[in-house]
């Protein structure tokens, strides 16, 4: 066997580089160069690693047989606090990790574990550090309550992708999910008996700070609110009575924002969590505030009169002043969402920018700490390929955008601007970003499928140099080897569910209904049916024809209307690879005829649409004559 001949002996590492594959890793490295041969072993001693530090995570991403052997794993860990940066060599003699923390050192062992293939490793040097030190998901319990295994699962997966921050969104109209010492009648009447117990979320910060992974806490305030109130009724804006909403959508019921009562019950409730979750961050909301309360309250009219507040949101803006002055006597830095931002609020909020770049650009010309969210939404059903072009980029300012219509009166953010960018110093304020899964249609039996494997490539923007992650076709290619797709039924893979905003408006679901049809199921992406729009929107016409004759062939003995449209797409994609091979010749009728059809198989109002429609719809286009 060929070996790469160089030593880690002080990392002082040569190589004799050459051309070869690269390794498939996720998120990709910012430098990896490689060279031939490979590194095989029987068992590895330790060398140099102190008692400290993380190889625990090691011998569990990675099932390393320890012992006395020649070949050597060496570990160094300097005593930073926050610089994630590892490099890794992988050699003739052994394994050698150079980090300043003990955070790079789990990074470096995440990519040892990607790399690793029964007992070998292809030599390689890695250097390797974070684009934004905030990499998270937003994972909402509230609506379909998550048991903490899943959340265990959840860490470790987050752990191998080199995500750092567990966003738990804990509460909402649908419930409270997180026990009070201070204020019991939240888990007794505003739970329905499915919360965290604060050991539980004690176990589960230790098990996230072994991974390097952060935990920080969302109570949605003022609005979200109508599970609060089924236990504390007299902080409402209006009289009740409340329960837990069991429906999906936006309600009216806020907190009294002109109570005095309000501001004691959140900072007692807050000096609680902030024991629980040691994070410096807290988010506490703020969006979807639609103010019916507020108006229709001759006590809460009168309030904003007496203060001087001319509007809802100026009256939300007093709010999060005192929800800025509770956290910062707390020690902690405040999150919200976007629709606060306003110039008025204190400079150390940081805002998380979910309704689109111009939220982004607001937040950043305003210099906060900004959180991209927008276009990382896993529920929405956005694609790997939409993931992977966010750009976490603004716009050029557009006054009919309902974010900047109401903001730029006030912050007059320049018009001759270049579209598409934020200046340097606008762009230094993005701290990071987060996938975001909220749980209308999510529940602990689809919960994988519809985190993996599409988070891992929001972990790859927020990672990786924007230069290194732009390759489309490499990316599949290294998420194919670093998720590969289990086994499926071959109607199953020319279907995906439609997109959330439908299902959402159909109006026919609650968090009570049963999440068990086939399209709770279904992965958000299949990635066969993925394969096969690339190969037809390539002209790989053999590939393409050998998977339509595949699906054609097992899917003859399903007896379904679905069934029945997928083999529909399939022929139209026949005949059209027979007009293009030459084979026949189409009627003049049968292109539109046939993109009229595709377009109905492929409507997003649908619950399931065929997802190789794309792909069929590509070769259709690619038979038309030329003009």
């Amino acid at each position: 066997m060929a070996v790469c001949r160089f030593s880690i002996a002080v990392l002082g590492v040569s190589f004799a580089m050459s051309s070869m594959a690269q390794p498939a890793l996720v998120p990709i490295p910012q430098s990896l160069k490689t060279c031939p041969g490979e590194f095989e072993f029987e068992r590895l001693k330790l060398d140099e690693v102190p008692t400290h530090e993380p190889v625990h995570a090691l011998t569990t991403l990675d099932g390393i047989p320890f012992g006395e052997s020649s070949k050597k794993l060496t570990v160094r860990v300097g005593s930073s606090a926050d610089d994630e940066s590892y490099t890794l060599a992988i050699g003739a003699d052994g394994i050698a990790i150079k980090a300043p923390s003990r955070t790079g050192a789990l990074h470096a062992f995440a990519t040892l574990a990607q790399l690793k293939s029964g007992k070998k490793y292809p030599c390689v040097q890695i250097d390797d550090r974070p684009r934004f030190p905030w990499r998270g998901l937003l994972l909402d319990v509230s609506r379909h309550f998550m048991p903490i295994q899943d959340l265990y699962r959840t860490l470790d997966r987050m752990a191998a992708v080199k995500l750092n921050v567990l966003h738990l969104h804990l509460a909402d109209d649908q419930g409270v999910r997180v026990e009070s010492k201070l204020f019991p009648l939240l888990q007794q009447k505003a739970s329905g008996g499915q919360y965290y117990t604060q050991e539980q979320l004690g176990d589960l910060h230790q098990k996230a700070r072994l991974l390097g992974i952060r935990i920080v806490p969302e109570f949605d305030f003022p609005g979200h609110a109508t599970a609060w109130f089924a236990a504390y009724p007299e902080l409402a804006s209006a009289p009740g009575p409340y329960s837990i909403e069991r429906k999906i959508g936006i309600f009216d019921p806020a907190f009294d924002p002109s109570n005095p009562k309000t501001y004691e019950f959140i900072e007692g409730f807050l000096t609680e969590m902030a024991a629980l979750f040691p994070d410096l961050y807290i988010h506490l909301g703020g969006d979807e505030v639609n103010g019916k309360h507020w108006d229709s309250s001759p006590r809460i009219q009168a309030f904003k009169k007496a203060q001087g507040l001319a509007s809802n949101h100026d009256l939300q803006v007093y709010f999060e002043d005192r929800m800025h002055a509770i956290t910062k006597k707390l020690g902690k830095k405040l999150v919200l969402w976007d629709e606060v931002i306003h110039p008025k609020t204190a400079s150390d909020i940081t805002y998380q920018a979910w309704r689109g770049p111009n939220a982004l650009l607001a937040s950043a010309f305003l210099k906060h700490q900004t959180l991209v969210s927008y276009g990382f939404y896993l529920d929405w059903g956005l694609s790997t390929e939409q993931l992977y072009h966010n750009q976490l980029n603004g716009v050029l300012p557009d006054e009919t955008d309902p974010i900047l219509k109401r903001l730029n009166p006030l912050i007059k953010i320049p018009s001759n601007r270049p579209p598409g960018m934020l200046t340097e110093a606008e762009a230094a304020n993005r701290l990071g970003g987060e996938a975001a899964l909220w749980s209308e249609f999510t529940t602990p039996a689809n919960l994988d499928t519809r985190l993996w494997p599409r988070l891992a490539v929001v972990a790859e923007r927020l990672w990786s140099p924007a230069e290194k992650s732009q390759d489309l076709d490499d990316l599949y290619r290294r998420l194919n080897a670093v998720f590969p797709q289990p086994q499926s039924k071959p109607l199953e893979d020319l279907l995906e569910p439609g997109k959330y905003v439908y299902r959402h408006l159909s109006r026919k679901y609650t968090v009570n209904s049963p999440m068990d049809q086939l399209v709770d199921r279904l992965p958000m992406e299949s990635a066969r049916a993925q394969e096969f729009n690339r190969a037809a929107l390539r002209r790989q016409y053999k590939q393409a024809r050998m998977m339509l004759e595949r699906w054609n062939e097992g899917n003859a003995e399903f007896d379904s209307t679905l069934a029945a449209e997928a083999r529909k797409a399939i022929q139209i994609g026949r005949e059209a690879l027979d007009s293009l091979e030459g084979k026949s010749k189409a009627a003049p009728t049968w292109a539109p005829a046939s993109l009229a059809t595709l377009k109905a198989l492929s409507d997003n109002h649908r619950e399931i649409v065929i997802a190789i429609c794309p792909g069929v719809i590509s070769l259709i286009r690619a038979s038309e004559p030329r003009p």
